[in-house]
């Protein structure tokens, strides 16, 4: 073969014999000898553009991590080779991503962090994901999405089952799971996240089993919670409220991920311990970011109802017999059934003692007893009016009533704008204003306002 190939090329010098190692289709690896190199190459490219991102404002340089740089920039070739074949490039690769990381946010992640650091976002993760967990969903979804298209191009006596890298992909897909656990296969096989959303939902079980502490199962249970982490997905636009600093951000991350933020130090509101988790100024009965946070949420809410066209008034008086128990906001005509609308906000502490014992166990407890409570309050208004409490949690879960209300505003301003995102915008918008409540009341405890270079750690 050698000495025909040797032949040809004399014969025809202008064609190129090309080894297997360099053998590439549209920049796609042919053969299984190909893929080391493609990966190597894509190491480096991510290695120079971690060490610019560190440059750039936090905040967009997480947002352009996780959407653009990372797992993006390597998508097409997970797809379109056996990559998990060469897991140990793979493993390079995500610690290059887990160094930019902690880079970016100035915080030291512990093999649990970066777990729920690699969860999609709506899993109560950052949204970062690890190039290990994706190379078999990501070819096995390629390469049963385009079997069609190849069986019509190859011989008919080559069928999917002679495809040796698929069955070999299906069969450590399956490992993954436990036999008391056994994985069916997704119902459209076409599809990455079905592939995808089993792996990712045995990651966070894992993580949840392995809590010992009510505190961190309240809070993973939370992240994980519908709408609790908007402002993750948030576009980092400043004019738009969305953006925060890298102070604000390494705060907000490290309260999601239950990492270590600081050295104990004495509360300087209230003199109680604050521990290295930096927590205790979220329940700190002298808290300051509670006031901002409640006004800045209620100020949202009447600003969607105007965009939804239904005049409404901040804290109305005269409602109650009780005048020191007023509202936060009422509409100025009736809701529905004829009947007026008012509501008042509450943030509750996911992780307070008092509340540690229903958050623990069920994601959203803590909002619910507040909407209780709310509702308890105004009773005497329940005869006239239609009570509302918005009660969303430090930790970001909502109260079931409470989103429902949410959502209702969303449906109304998009029928009066026209705009398809208007709830995920409102929600988003109240979710960053929960973070900014939480960073300030963090920041409220420290003895002075320059001991933050000396407590925290940079």
């Amino acid at each position: 073969t050698h000495r025909v190939l040797e032949n040809i090329q004399q014969e025809m010098p202008k064609i190129r014999m090309v080894n297997r190692e360099n053998l590439l289709l549209l920049g796609a690896p042919i053969c299984e000898e190909a893929i080391e190199g493609v990966l190597q190459e894509k190491l480096q490219d991510l290695q120079r553009m971690t060490e610019r991102l560190t440059t750039i404002d936090a905040h967009d340089a997480v947002f352009l991590l996780r959407s653009c740089y990372a797992i993006p920039k390597l998508t097409y070739f997970l797809r379109s080779a056996p990559t998990y074949r060469t897991m140990a490039t793979l493993q390079e690769y995500d610690q290059v991503i887990k160094k930019c990381l902690e880079d970016i946010i100035n915080i030291k992640l512990g093999q649990e962090a970066w777990t729920q650091s690699s969860l999609p976002v709506k899993q109560g993760g950052l949204g970062i994901r690890k190039a290990t967990d994706l190379a078999l969903s990501a070819f096995l979804s390629s390469a049963f999405s385009s079997a069609h298209g190849a069986s019509a191009l190859l011989p008919g006596d080559i069928k999917m089952e002679n495809y040796i890298e698929v069955q070999e992909a299906l069969d450590l897909w399956k490992a993954q799971f436990s036999e008391d656990k056994e994985q069916d296969l997704p119902e459209d096989v076409t599809v990455q996240t079905m592939w995808d959303q089993p792996v990712f939902e045995l990651r966070y079980q894992e993580l949840l089993e392995n809590q010992t502490v009510p505190t961190e199962k309240a809070r993973l249970i939370a992240a994980h919670s519908e709408h609790s982490s908007g402002w993750l997905t948030a576009v980092p636009v400043p004019k738009l409220g969305l953006k925060l600093d890298d102070r604000s951000l390494q705060i907000a991350v490290g309260l999601h991920l239950g990492v270590s933020l600081c050295h104990p130090y004495k509360c300087g509101s209230c003199g109680l311990l604050v521990d290295t988790t930096a927590r205790h100024g979220l329940s700190c009965i002298k808290a300051k970011g509670t006031k901002p946070r409640h006004d800045k949420i209620n100020d949202i809410l009447l600003r969607a109802m105007g965009a939804a066209r239904h005049t409404s008034a901040p804290e109305p008086t005269g409602l109650c017999l009780d005048d020191s128990k007023r509202p936060d906001g009422i509409t100025l005509f009736s809701w529905k059934h004829g009947m007026q609308l008012v509501w008042d906000v509450t943030c509750p502490d996911t992780l307070a003692p008092s509340y540690l014992q229903l958050t623990s166990k069920e994601a959203g407890k803590a909002a619910e007893k507040a909407e209780k409570e709310k509702i308890q309050k105004y009773q005497e208004l329940t005869h006239k009016y239609i009570v509302m409490p918005v009660a969303v949690e430090t930790m970001g879960a909502w109260g079931h009533s409470s989103l429902k209300f949410v959502q209702e505003i969303g449906e109304r301003m998009k029928m009066a704008s026209g705009d398809k995102q208007a709830t995920f915008k409102l929600l988003q918008n109240i979710s960053m204003e929960v973070q900014r409540g939480n960073i300030a009341s963090i920041l409220g405890t420290l003895p002075s306002p320059k001991s933050f270079n000396q407590l925290f750690y940079l």
